[in-house]
């Protein structure tokens, strides 16, 4: 995984173990009204050795979602809409425009860089239509449950 040096690694540790708290409180919430959806954070070890550097878990059999979608020419936006803006120009075309008109750049970008997530489930699961719903109510579920947890973080220490 790719750091700045102004990550402090410490944060990470310390988000790892809210994490793993939010298991054990959804865990416990699950014996109490049973459901099938096993919602939980995904968590990795995390041992900071100072504020810039550490040792983290590696997580077998992942990829960033940005180096699927954009690398460039084997990127899935590349290979499945050739002829659209590049991730880059889209960048600059954002960066490049005045703070009033974002709205009107935005717009002018979604004309131009087609979505390309969903064929990273077709790619991966086509052979199986069980393993495909499988990997994409996973991906929902974790979505979810990052971005209620994000909210109730948020929320909590916001003021």
């Amino acid at each position: 995984m790719h750091r700045e040096p102004t990550d402090d690694i410490r944060q990470d540790a310390v988000m790892q173990q809210v994490f793993s708290s939010m298991n054990v409180f959804l865990r416990n919430q699950k014996q109490q009204t049973p459901n099938d959806r096993n919602l939980r954070l995904v968590t990795y070890n995390c041992v900071p050795l100072s504020p810039a550097a550490g040792v983290l878990q590696w997580v077998d059999e992942t990829i960033a979602i940005g180096h699927y979608l954009t690398t460039p020419r084997s990127g899935a936006h590349d290979r499945y809409y050739p002829g659209e803006w590049s991730n880059l120009l889209c960048r600059q075309h954002m960066t490049n425009c005045p703070q009033t008109a974002k709205r009107v750049a935005f717009d002018e970008v979604c004309k131009h860089f087609s979505p390309a997530f969903r064929f990273f489930f077709l790619e991966r699961f086509s052979y199986s239509p069980q393993l495909w719903y499988t990997a994409r109510m996973a991906y929902t579920r974790s979505c979810a449950v990052n971005s209620f947890v994000g909210h109730i973080l948020g929320t909590a220490f916001s003021g």
